[in-house]
């Protein structure tokens, strides 16, 4: 038997080396808000990276624009704190920030959740098996 490849993609569908079709149910980082291949996106991302990848946290006009367009989104009461390139990014920037805003060191994961890969994220949702205790839902 030959292991499944994935081998392309298009929209929500994948192709495997078998020519068999595969929906995307995966959820990777970017398939679900750009899909694959997408030809309306595809171009546009391209576009971008022919003038800028990216400048860590100093401002450009699409870091400007995508800011703009969350603060736009979220109520007057909250605004934008940073923008991350993955989940694991953005999680592991909010537990820096609730324990710099609260002056606690703990935190709640929900148990076997996916919560990132890193060291700070992974550790919430699985039993690590290492003696430390922490608090799972």
């Amino acid at each position: 038997m030959r292991k499944l490849v994935i081998t392309a993609a298009r929209n929500d569908i994948l192709i495997g080396n078998d020519g068999a079709r595969y929906i995307d149910l995966f959820s990777a980082p970017g398939a679900v808000w750009l899909s694959h291949v997408n030809p309306q996106v595809t171009p546009v991302v391209q576009e971008q990276l022919n003038r800028i990848r990216t400048t860590g946290a100093i401002d450009t006009p699409i870091r400007d624009e995508a800011s703009r367009l969350v603060n736009g989104f979220v109520p007057e009461t909250h605004s934008l704190a940073g923008l991350s390139s993955t989940g694991m990014e953005a999680a592991e920037f909010a537990i820096r920030h609730a324990r710099v805003t609260t002056g606690r060191n703990g935190f709640i994961g929900f148990n076997r959740g996916m919560h990132g890969k890193s060291m700070a994220t992974a550790y919430p949702g699985w039993d690590n098996k290492d003696g430390a205790h922490l608090m799972r839902c």
